[in-house]
């Protein structure tokens, strides 16, 4: 089951050679028999949202959309520009 706590988007940057890291410790582990190659699939799903949220790029929580810009509304909304022109939050 997902919950918004799980959805939500916390931001925390890292430099490349960190991600390097961690793929090649990633690929290292999915040659042995005792890794479980869902949990990788899981990992490298984290991996990716980490990097598209530190590439600067976000989702609307409105429409759902990745946008690189977004709109802190009045009641904590973080919305995109045509929703916010729409009249959202």
């Amino acid at each position: 089951m997902t919950t918004d706590y799980q959805n939500e988007l916390v931001d925390r940057c890292a430099p490349r050679w960190a991600w390097e890291v961690i793929d090649e410790t990633l690929a290292a582990d999915a040659l042995s028999s005792a890794f479980d190659p869902t949990l990788r699939q899981q990992i490298q799903l984290a991996l990716e949202a980490m990097i598209q949220a530190c590439a600067g790029e976000t989702i609307c929580e409105e429409c759902g959309e990745s946008v690189e810009e977004i709109i802190g509304c009045p009641d904590g909304a973080e919305i995109c520009q045509d929703c916010f022109d729409a009249g959202h939050h």
